[in-house]
């Protein structure tokens, strides 16, 4: 790799931009404690201690980014409702730029988690997955060609709920056709990712995406179904995150494999395949090759799934996780 002068206070990713278009959600998480069953149903009751709210989907890669030194600008839609009140102030308070087309028509998507003792109990999800359409359309499309004039590369962060259809895909890659388009695939009739530069399917997405009889279990599978995928959607290259067997990179005919860097007790994966692509495309934009910027996002996966919740990466943390292995001897760290 070709990492140099790695230091802790001034991030690899300074000054790199991105753009995140897709679908802007609030995570929510009430925690606390059960001590008992319900009289009224054989549910368990949640006496609350606290609650959070995170940036979740395209506005949890948003936060990823912002936390490793880069500049998103973030592209979606919101309801006109408490909790849109709920995600602007997070967006503000952490520095996020954005441009969010704002509805009465439907809610800001919103997930809330119930988790006691470590565990999830239950998620309730408001919502509405109706496409964009009319005016909604073309405010996005005018925050896109805003997004464009200052960053070569855009993550499509694709969740089923309306903002990404194949037009606005295929607008997307109008706009960003001399640059870098970076997909995070939702398996799901009705889209062809075809024409991106990358996507990043985990093992379930890939077997589905390359019409694969299992999952990949070895290195020699994986390099099979990143082979079918950039054929059958006419890229240069695919991630496949294999969970902890690492990851397989196809970029421009060559494979590499990425073994897991270090062993965590996996806690959530919530938001993991945000961070991953959260490096790539801040790595891309700061000008590392494709190689090197996974070689920081498999590294930052194995650190993000120890967290609980939907967690973000630091940039402080992949230097410090960097320092703890043999691997890096050549790397300057100051």
């Amino acid at each position: 790799m070709s990492f140099e002068h790695i230091t802790v206070d001034k991030s690899l990713f300074d000054g790199a931009k991105v753009a995140v278009v897709g679908d802007v959600m609030l995570d929510t998480f009430v925690y606390g404690d059960v001590t008992r069953i319900s009289p009224e149903a054989p549910v368990p009751v949640v006496q609350v201690s606290h609650e959070t709210n995170t940036l979740g989907g395209a506005g949890n890669v948003a936060a990823n980014l912002v936390s490793l030194g880069a500049t998103p600008l973030m592209i979606g839609r919101v309801g006109e409702d408490k909790a849109k009140k709920t995600l602007f102030e997070l967006a503000l308070t952490m520095g996020v730029d954005f441009g969010l087309m704002v509805t009465s028509q439907q809610p800001t998507s919103n997930k809330t988690r119930i988790v006691a003792a470590n565990q999830q109990i239950v998620r309730i999800d408001n919502e509405s997955t109706l496409n964009l359409e009319g005016d909604e359309r073309k405010r996005v499309i005018e925050h896109l060609k805003q997004a464009r004039a200052q960053t070569d590369v855009v993550v499509v962060a694709d969740y089923d709920k309306g903002v990404i259809d194949q037009d606005m895909f295929e607008t997307i890659k109008e706009i960003w056709k001399d640059g870098t388009v970076l997909v995070d695939p939702k398996v799901r009739a009705g889209i062809d990712y075809s024409g991106a530069s990358m996507m990043t399917p985990n093992l379930d997405e890939a077997r589905q995406l390359a019409d694969a009889a299992h999952v990949a279990k070895t290195d020699n599978e994986a390099e099979e179904i990143a082979k079918a995928l950039c054929e059958k959607f006419s890229m240069p290259s695919v991630l496949c995150t294999r969970a902890g067997d690492g990851m397989t990179l196809l970029n421009k005919d060559k494979f590499t494999h990425f073994k897991p860097f270090e062993k965590h007790e996996v806690r959530d994966v919530s938001g993991a395949g945000d961070t991953v692509i959260s490096v790539v495309a801040a790595g891309v934009a700061a000008g590392l090759s494709m190689e090197d910027a996974v070689e920081l996002a498999n590294i930052s996966g194995s650190i993000v799934v120890s967290k609980i919740g939907t967690a973000t990466i630091y940039w402080s943390e992949i230097v410090d996780a960097m320092k703890r292995s043999n691997n890096y001897a050549p790397f300057v760290f100051r």
